[in-house]
């Protein structure tokens, strides 16, 4: 399951998406979305592409968005940059 929130950065005019994961899920890029996602918190996640090891997630950097997450120990929270 998802959760999303949209967040304007203070004086700016850019558009956030906040989304929260709870379980393993096909990561998707829909139009008028970054392929970046930043990681804001989350515990033993990682992201698998097809026919590659696992990639653990780790709290403040920023992973191209491709393949599978795989569902960590607490829930997953990420910021995209909507175009």
């Amino acid at each position: 399951m998802t959760k999303d929130v949209v967040y304007e950065q203070h004086g700016t005019g850019i558009k956030y998406l906040v989304r929260t994961f709870t379980d393993s899920v096909p990561l998707e890029i829909v139009k008028g979305m970054k392929s970046t996602m930043h990681i804001l918190s989350g515990n033993g996640w990682h992201m698998r592409e097809l026919g590659y090891m696992p990639i653990e997630l780790k709290q403040g950097y920023g992973y191209l968005m491709k393949g599978n997450l795989e569902k960590g120990e607490s829930e997953l929270v990420v910021r995209i940059q909507l175009t």
